[in-house]
């Protein structure tokens, strides 16, 4: 044990410190051996427990996904494409068809009438009561479907009509009918034809075109302007056409697209305008240098048109 005043270890059976004199009783001795062992009782105890052992699951890093860069680019390039071909349709639709030069005026109208001999009667007018009500219509468009046609009267007609003449019969004759606005038909010094209108697209896929109408890959807005030129010919009902420029909207159409094939479907289309009209036989039709067109083939006379009952 220990003095309890300077700390020197002392012998239990010495009753006073022999380094301080200090006196050591029995209580004392008790008291610091119950302190010791409260003490060593208090000490942590090694223990041999281990926890069992649990194992963890193994996490990887996730990869991240390769972005398809290229699909998003292609992605891009066809909406820029798709934008700006229905730019090029809204713009040619707000646009008045290309200005070839050729006016005309009521007089060129009645010539043709006269050189052509054919006269119109719908639903009842004729002459000037006709032609006031054509003043008056305002651009109403009417569906052929609706009302029957009977022609008439057909005789051998020769004849040549100027720029002015034949564009003021293809616009005034049947302009409630008519599927080209603002027309112009040319002649160049060379003999070359050109033309230029306002196309309704929607009204001759229902009138001429519904048996392909749902066969067109692409859209196309109901109106849309065109120009071309280049020889143009026809023989016995069958057009022939060699177009130097076509234009739709505002785009020419590229040369590659031009070929045999394509024009050769196009002239097919293009009859039924005119071969709408039964009996009607083109011999020949074209221009010449002095800038006329020359007709040559049987057509009707009188041309009636009334609504069905």
């Amino acid at each position: 044990m220990y003095c309890p005043k300077c700390g020197a270890q002392v012998n239990e059976s010495s009753s006073f410190c022999g380094k301080c004199g200090f006196s050591i009783s029995k209580d004392t001795y008790s008291q610091q051996h119950q302190s010791t062992a409260e003490s060593q009782s208090q000490q942590p105890t090694h223990s041999d427990f281990q926890p069992n052992y649990v194992p963890q699951p193994t996490f990887y890093p996730v990869k991240k996904k390769k972005k398809h860069i290229g699909l998003w680019i292609t992605l891009a390039l066809i909406l820029i494409i798709i934008s700006l071909v229905a730019a090029v349709f809204v713009i040619s639709t707000l646009l008045k068809p290309k200005d070839l030069g050729v006016k005309y005026t009521t007089a060129d109208y009645e010539s043709a009438l006269t050189k052509t001999g054919i006269s119109i009667n719908f639903k009842g007018m004729t002459g000037s009561d006709l032609e006031k009500y054509k003043e008056d219509f305002d651009g109403e468009k009417l569906n052929i479907n609706d009302y029957s046609w009977e022609f008439s009267d057909y005789q051998q007609k020769q004849f040549s009509l100027t720029p002015s003449e034949a564009t003021a019969l293809l616009n005034e004759i049947a302009p409630s009918f008519w599927w080209f606005d603002d027309l112009q038909v040319n002649v160049l010094e060379d003999g070359t034809l050109e033309g230029s209108s306002k196309v309704d697209i929607a009204r001759l896929k229902t009138d001429l075109y519904s048996d392909i109408a749902d066969q067109i890959p692409i859209p196309l807005p109901d109106k849309i302007n065109i120009y071309s030129k280049g020889d143009l010919s026809i023989k016995d009902n069958v057009i022939s056409a060699d177009p130097e420029i076509f234009e739709v909207g505002v785009v020419g159409i590229p040369d590659k697209y031009m070929t045999d094939d394509s024009v050769n479907v196009m002239e097919e289309y293009f009859s039924r305008i005119y071969t709408v009209i039964p009996g009607l036989q083109i011999k020949s039709l074209n221009s010449d240098e002095d800038g006329n067109i020359l007709f040559d083939g049987i057509i009707p006379q009188s041309v009636t048109v009334k609504p069905k009952s």
